[in-house]
């Protein structure tokens, strides 16, 4: 009977133990994430899949705040139904703010279309609350996901508190992982779509990747390559610029957007031209965003004077 104390004393203090350690928040740098989505489409026999790579490049302030800058390259690429996305369809780059507030265990993201942060994790929560709706889950389906398990898995050397979420409807099981974000990936919803399958592929942080599992391969994009050969044949000049900035490239541009630190497009010339006027524009840091018409995207920093 002694031992039996003993035995269930420990068992209480480790899985205490578990569930105890301190709040662990999403990365702020030396991050990455591989997201993949894939609709099927029986109607019109296609498979539609997309590769997402989302990676912290870098620290900015808005209103007197520290986000974390996010690039996501979408990789989207087509196929038949039932069969994989053989077909290369385009490669998409643009720029998201990611921030943490730990103290609320709640993350946040914003777009350069919205001026404000939406919601995209609330790890606040206990096992019997409804989830929300966020950045990732907008309730479309009018049913709801409730959290209906607590417990911790292993990453690398550290144990993060993990919860099991169920769709109402549909069933299926979601995880969120605090200091990781979600099993069906950083940013994919966990909303209900028929015939679509959404999941996280690989977390890497400080160069390793950790979930997964240590074999997972975060360096999957096929077109990375190519979008890297593109760049380094556009000519961005004169940079730092005071009036007019003239893009040389060999492939036909569609359109040209210039991004401020707040995310916010401030500027967009609709037209392939090869001289764009920014004197209007405050001093200081942009992003110049230019969409080539093979659905490339490239950015590159400038500097207003």
């Amino acid at each position: 009977m002694k031992k039996l104390l003993l035995f269930s004393l420990f068992l209480a203090c480790n899985f205490s133990s578990v569930f105890s350690q301190n709040y662990i928040p999403l990365p702020t740098a030396n991050a990455c994430w591989i997201d993949y989505n894939n609709a099927q489409y029986g109607a019109t026999n296609t498979n539609v899949c997309d590769l997402v790579r989302i990676e912290i490049v870098a620290d900015t302030i808005i209103n007197n705040t520290t986000y974390q800058i996010l690039k996501r390259t979408t990789e989207s690429r087509n196929g038949i139904f039932n069969f994989p996305c053989s077909t290369f369809v385009s490669l998409y780059t643009d720029t998201l703010f990611m921030r943490n507030d730990s103290v609320n265990k709640k993350v946040f993201i914003r777009t350069p279309y919205l001026n404000a942060d939406s919601l995209l994790y609330d790890f606040n929560i206990s096992v019997g609350d409804t989830i929300k709706e966020s950045f990732q889950y907008q309730n479309h389906s009018g049913s709801f996901v409730l959290v209906v398990a607590k417990d911790s898995i292993l990453v690398s050397t550290k144990y993060h508190k993990r919860f099991k979420l169920i769709h109402q409807l549909s069933l299926d099981s979601i995880f969120l992982i605090e200091g990781i974000g979600s099993s069906r990936g950083l940013l994919n919803t966990y909303d209900l779509f028929p015939s679509s399958t959404y999941e996280l592929q690989c977390f890497n942080e400080n160069g390793l990747s950790v979930f997964p599992t240590f074999a997972s391969n975060c360096n999957v994009l096929t077109s990375i390559e190519i979008n890297s050969q593109e760049k380094s044949t556009i000519s961005i000049t004169p940079n730092p610029a005071k009036d007019i900035l003239n893009i040389e490239s060999p492939h036909p541009i569609e359109s040209v957007q210039v991004i401020n630190l707040q995310g916010q497009i401030i500027k967009e010339f609709d037209y392939p031209a090869t001289s764009f006027d920014i004197s209007e524009l405050d001093q200081g840091l942009y992003v110049l965003s230019v969409h080539l018409i093979n659905g490339h995207v490239l950015n590159q920093k400038v500097i207003k004077h």
